[in-house]
C-alpha cells in the first residue's frame, strides 16, 4: 500500500509514514523525511516562552511515564547508536565537532573519566586486554613505522628498568625497592620442590632436616653476582653439590646439573607426605600401590581414587615424562578419579581439601541452603572467600551472591559477569558442604538475568559433570588444553602467562641471544599443563 504526501506530493509506502491518531487511517499526511523539515521550521518559529513551556511539559511526561520511556530508550538506542555511528564517519565537520566537546569534558572532569573508565574496565576487563592485544597485532603488522617506534619504546623502557649483567651477555631488571622475605619461606620452598633440589631434584636428607633446620642452602636462581635480588621469586633450595658447582653461572644456559634425579625416584616421599595431609583431614588417604593413587574413604559416598600428579613430570629438567600426557590417559582409565597437579595441592590445599570433603559428601561444616539467605556482597569480601574457598581464586565479576546464616557467616558465594546478552558464571565456591547451595544460587541469578542464558565452565579433572547436569546443567563442548607459565613461589596467585614473549619480560634476567625458553627455564619458570575444560549452558 501507498500514500500521496501532502507537501512533495510523491506516491510513498505506508512504512514512510509516521502514526497520527487523529487521521482516518492513522496515519501522518506527511511523510518522514517532509516531517521532519516541517518540525525543524517550526522549531525555529517558537519564542522562549513557547520553548520553556514544551520542555516543562517534556520533562513532566518523563517523571509521569518512566517504564514507556525506559522502553523507548531501549528500543530506540541501538538505532539512534548506528545513525551516530555513521554520521561520525562520514560528516568530517561533526566529527571534529565532538572530539573537541569530549576534549573539554575530559579536563574539566576529571575524576569523573577516572571513575568511569575504571569502572568500565572492572566489568570489561577480558574485552579491554583481549581489544588492546588485537590492535597492537594488527598495527605492528599493518604499520611499519608504528613497529619500529614499538621497538624503540621496549628499548628505551628496557634501559630505564634493566642494565647490563657483569659479562655484558643479558640484561638484569632493576631490584626496585626489594621485598621483605616470608617468615615461612623454608616451609613453602620444601614444599614446592617435594624436599628436593631445586637444580637436580636429588631428595634432602630429612633426618639432617629435622634435626638442623637451618642447614637448607639457600640458593640465588640468579645468582647474586650476575645481580640477582634476594627476593622469593630468586630463591630456591638447593643442595650442597649443585650450590658448590653452579657458582655464578647462569642456569641452563651457562651451567646445568651433573645428574638429574628421576621423577619416580621421589614419588615414595611424596606418598608418605600426601597421605599424612588426607588421614588428619579425615579422609581416609589409603595408597593404591599398584596405580599410585589415594583411596579417599568416607561413610556418605564410595571410595574414589586421587592421582596428584608431580609439576615436575615433564618439566624441562626431566623430559622423561610428560604430565599433560600422563593426566589424559588417568582420565581414560579412571573416568571418575579426580587429577590433581602438585602446584594446586600445595598452594591451594584448604580449597582442594574444601573441595574433595565436599566430593567425599563430608565436611566440617554442613548446612542446608534453605537455612541460609541469599544476598548481594561487596568485591572484597567475594576476594575474601574465593581466596580461601576456591582453586583459582578471586576474581573480577560485577554481581556478586552470597549465602548468609542468621549469624552473619558466609557459606557460598557466585559470581557472574555480562558477556554479549548472556551470562558466564565466573566462580562458584562454598564453605564446606552445602546441599542445595548451588541450585539456589544459579535460580536467584537466573531470576535476576530475566531468564537470559548463563554458561560456564568445569574443570575436566575435578568433575565429569554429572552433579552440574542433574541441577541443570547442560554441556555444550569442552575446550582445548593450555600451558601456562609459573614462578614456583606464586603459585597461589594464578596470574600466568602462555606466551613466550611476553613472559620473558616478565623476568629477572634475559639473554637476547638464548631462546626465550631457555631465559624463562634460566629464571627458574616452568610450564604448567591444564586440561580441557566442560562447557556448559544453564537450562534450569
Amino acid at each position: 500500500m501507498s500514500k500521496i504526501c501532502r507537501t512533495c506530493q510523491l506516491a510513498k509506502p505506508v512504512t514512510e509514514y509516521g502514526k497520527n491518531k487523529a487521521a482516518k487511517d492513522g496515519l501522518d499526511y506527511l511523510c518522514k523525511p517532509c516531517k521532519k523539515t516541517k518540525n525543524i521550521e517550526d522549531r525555529a518559529k517558537r519564542t522562549p516562552e513557547q520553548v520553556e513551556k514544551a520542555n516543562v511539559r517534556a520533562k513532566q511526561f518523563r517523571l509521569d511515564n518512566p517504564d514507556s520511556v525506559q522502553a523507548y530508550r531501549e528500543t530506540a538506542k541501538p538505532e539512534k547508536a548506528a545513525k551516530a555511528r555513521l554520521k561520525y564517519i562520514e560528516d568530517t565537520e561533526y566529527r571534529e565537532k565532538t572530539k573537541a566537546a569530549a576534549r573539554e569534558y575530559r579536563v574539566n572532569n576529571p575524576e569523573k573519566v577516572k571513575d568511569a573508565n575504571q569502572s568500565w574496565r572492572a566489568d570489561n576487563i577480558d574485552h579491554a586486554r583481549e581489544y588492546a592485544r588485537d590492535y597492537a597485532r594488527d598495527r605492528r603488522a599493518n604499520d611499519p613505522e608504528f613497529h619500529q617506534r614499538s621497538l624503540d619504546a621496549q628499548t628505551r623502557w628496557r634501559l630505564k628498568n634493566w642494565r647490563k649483567d657483569e659479562l655484558g651477555n643479558g640484561w638484569i631488571k632493576g631490584q626496585g625497592r626489594g621485598e621483605e622475605l616470608p617468615t615461612n619461606l623454608i616451609p613453602r620452598l620444601h614444599a614446592w620442590q617435594d624436599d628436593c633440589c631445586y637444580f637436580c631434584n636429588k631428595p634432602f636428607n630429612r633426618a639432617v632436616h629435622d634435626k638442623h633446620p637451618d642447614a637448607d642452602t639457600f640458593e640465588h636462581i640468579l645468582p647474586r653476582d650476575r645481580g640477582g635480588p634476594t627476593i622469593s621469586k630468586n630463591l630456591a633450595l638447593t643442595c650442597y653439590s649443585c650450590n658448590s658447582t653452579r657458582q655464578a653461572k647462569i642456569f641452563h644456559q651457562e651451567w646445568k646439573p651433573p645428574v638429574v634425579q628421576i621423577v619416580s625416584d621421589k614419588l615414595t616421599l611424596r606418598y608418605a607426605k600426601n597421605e599424612r595431609i588426607l588421614e588428619k583431614a579425615g579422609l581416609g588417604g589409603r595408597l593404591d600401590l599398584t596405580t599410585g593413587a589415594h583411596i579417599l574413604e568416607s561413610a556418605a559416598r564410595e571410595p574414589k581414587m586421587l592421582f596428584i600428579v608431580s609439576t615436575f613430570w615433564g618439566s624441562e629438567r626431566n623430559p622423561g615424562s610428560h604430565k599433560g600426557r600422563y593426566i589424559d590417559v588417568l582420565q581414560k582409565a579412571y573416568p571418575n578419579s579426580i587429577q590433581l597437579l602438585d602446584h594446586e595441592w600445595y598452594g591451594r590445599q584448604t580449597a582442594v581439601l574444601n573441595m574433595l570433603k565436599s566430593k567425599m559428601g563430608i565436611s566440617d561444616k554442613t548446612l542446608g541452603a534453605r537455612s541460609l539467605s541469599l544476598v548481594e556482597i561487596s568485591h572484597k569480601v567475594a576476594c575474601q572467600f574465593l581466596d580461601e574457598f576456591h582453586l583459582m581464586g578471586k576474581v573480577i565479576a560485577k554481581h556478586r551472591f552470597g549465602l548468609v546464616s542468621d549469624t552473619g557467616d558466609l557459606y557460598g558465594v557466585g559470581l557472574f559477569d555480562e558477556v554479549e546478552g548472556s551470562y558466564d558464571c565466573k566462580r562458584l565456591a562454598f564453605r564446606g558442604h552445602v546441599p542445595g547451595g548451588m541450585s539456589k544460587i544459579m535460580k536467584h541469578a537466573r531470576t535476576k538475568f530475566g531468564g537470559a542464558v548463563i554458561s560456564s565452565f568445569v574443570d575436566s579433572r575435578y568433575a565429569s559433570g554429572v552433579g552440574h547436569e542433574t541441577i541443570g546443567f547442560k554441556h555444550i563442548g569442552r575446550t582445548d588444553p593450555v600451558y601456562y607459565w609459573v614462578f614456583p613461589d606464586r603459585v597461589k596467585h594464578h596470574r600466568y602467562l602462555s606466551n613466550d614473549a611476553k613472559m620473558a619480560q616478565n623476568l629477572l634476567y634475559f639473554n637476547p641471544g638464548a631462546s626465550n625458553s631457555d631465559n624463562i627455564t634460566a629464571n627458574g619458570v616452568y610450564k604448567i599443563w591444564l586440561p580441557g575444560r566442560y562447557k556448559m549452558e544453564w537450562v534450569g
